[in-house]
């Protein structure tokens, strides 16, 4: 299993459990993430007066210190520096996953964790209090302004709330994907109002169905795609794998099937990958 799949489990499980034990979440964003954390790894660079820095530099090496964007150690640096911080806190990482924390708690003589979910810079807490957690965290940590609330999104996904009523008031979450489905179709039609690629088109009657009747990519013998066209299917059958994970099992068989071209694909190919986001924009709406 892939970190990001193992995330995406994870979350699920984590909102499951907030819901089970009837725990309030709240979520947050770490500001500068990447920024706040050191690094061991030794690299300089050559100071110039783009930098701002004393004229009297211009021209010398200088070390990084700080997890620039961009470097190869920035991600595991920051992972480390804010599991460190987690586990000074009293949480330890979960074994199933190590970017899931947990911290055992009571309530009224039950025994409970408090969960803390990371994903980069993006956190999850719930507990009996989670504004004292986000507290905590935020004397580790400064989170952007605005962004300690219910969460509605999450790795692009949106996330509801949801109060079901059967005598006894009960909260669960639902995942959706409709959001990220209409943002990524309306990008896709972007590029191919653009003129760019003359032969890409959304179908433009409504679809039923993600992949044509009886179409079989293994039998396509158009034109295969240059370079440029096939850095464009990858990019958007990698949209169409992240959707599948978000929920959209129903394309998950079709996406499946045009993944094994990314090495190399056809005409025939794009335009059945273009046919599912057809397919998206007419069924854009799923929730599990």
């Amino acid at each position: 299993m892939c970190i990001r799949d193992r995330s995406r489990d994870s979350i699920r499980l984590f909102f499951l459990i907030a819901a089970l034990n009837d725990l309030p979440v709240l979520s947050a964003d770490i500001k500068n993430a990447y920024l706040s954390a050191p690094i061991k790894e030794k690299y300089y660079i050559i100071a110039n007066k783009e930098l701002g820095l004393n004229p009297e530099w211009n021209g010398k090496p200088c070390r990084v210190v700080r997890a620039l964007y961009g470097l190869p150690v920035a991600g595991a640096s920051f992972r480390a520096y804010l599991a460190k911080h987690l586990t000074e806190l009293g949480y330890m990482p979960c074994k199933a996953d190590r970017d899931v924390y947990l911290r055992p708690f009571e309530r009224d003589g039950e025994k409970l964790y408090q969960m803390a979910v990371c994903y980069v810079d993006d956190i999850l807490v719930c507990g009996v209090r989670p504004k004292d957690q986000m507290d905590e965290i935020e004397s580790k940590f400064e989170l952007k302004k605005g962004s300690v609330q219910e969460p509605d999104t999450y790795l692009g996904a949106n996330i509801e709330k949801i109060v079901i009523n059967d005598g006894s008031p009960k909260t669960c979450w639902g995942i959706s994907s409709t959001n990220y489905t209409s943002k990524v179709i309306a990008e896709v039609e972007r590029v191919i109002g653009s003129g760019q690629y003359g032969y890409m088109y959304l179908p433009k009657k409504a679809v039923s169905t993600p992949l044509a009747s009886g179409y079989r990519p293994e039998c396509d013998e158009s034109r295969e795609l240059d370079n440029e066209e096939q850095n464009c299917y990858q990019l958007l059958v990698g949209i169409l794998r992240w959707l599948a994970e978000l929920g959209r099992l129903d394309i998950l068989h079709p996406v499946s099937l045009m993944s094994r071209y990314l090495a190399q694909a056809r005409i025939g190919h794009m335009n059945q990958v273009l046919r599912i986001f057809a397919y998206l924009k007419g069924y854009g709406k799923s929730k599990i």
